[in-house]
């Protein structure tokens, strides 16, 4: 019985792997801000980026290959997020933020190929279409952030404020902005490096919308005179 219960589990969640995924990460950007000033913030935005990674090696495990390697990746993340959590040195973070662009890529990655294998639109489809844009977002923030502890000063900060996790946020924030190309000027970039990723960014972000808005149209069409 109980094995059957946990089969059922894997079943629901493996059918609902990118809504899951989905949902995460938008819970994620949107109770940053609430638990932001809370006592012990670090820790349980910690622990819920874990639970992130996890829908995130969830969404991929697909095939054997996929899943070891996104494991692996997602284990790095991990492991250097808590040593930066415990001993806050700068080399921690960039190795943290590096996993962490190298694992949401490689997310993304799959993501993507399962889309564009797909004849035709389901909801799965655009809950994957829209993980991946908001895995954009998380990818591009901690390239900023390593850019930032690389060279200080390479974004200016409207009313910014010392503490580390707000301007994990604030990183959050303005890859969002830059990635829908918004551009509401309370952060900018300021070295030629920064001014760079912002420009590949914000152009991978309209890149990114329409060519997914043409493909998901064209299934649409071809779906319909079938």
């Amino acid at each position: 019985m109980r094995n059957h219960t946990l089969l059922h589990i894997i079943f629901i969640q493996r059918n609902n792997r990118f809504l899951v995924l989905l949902i995460s990460l938008v819970l994620f950007f949107a109770l940053y801000p609430i638990v932001e000033n809370h006592l012990v913030a670090t820790l349980i935005l910690n622990l819920f980026f874990m639970l992130i990674i996890l829908s995130g090696v969830l969404a991929i495990s697909d095939t054997r290959q996929p899943l070891i390697t996104s494991l692996s990746l997602a284990l790095l993340t991990i492991v250097f997020r808590w040593l930066h959590y415990f001993y806050k040195l700068d080399l921690w973070a960039i190795f943290e933020h590096g996993t962490n662009v190298l694992f949401w890529v490689y997310i993304a990655v799959h993501i993507l190929k399962f889309i564009m294998n797909q004849r035709i639109i389901t909801a799965e489809l655009i809950y994957a279409a829209l993980a991946v844009y908001f895995i954009f977002g998380l990818a591009w923030a901690s390239i900023y952030h390593v850019l930032e502890i690389s060279s200080a000063h390479s974004f200016a900060i409207s009313n910014a404020e010392t503490s580390s996790q707000t301007f994990i946020f604030q990183m959050w924030y303005f890859s969002m902005v830059t990635l829908t190309t918004l551009g509401y000027g309370d952060i900018a970039p300021i070295t030629m490096t920064a001014r760079v990723f912002v420009v590949l960014e914000a152009i991978m972000g309209q890149f990114y919308l329409a060519v997914m808005i043409a493909n998901l149209v064209g299934r649409r069409i071809a779906q319909g005179n079938q």
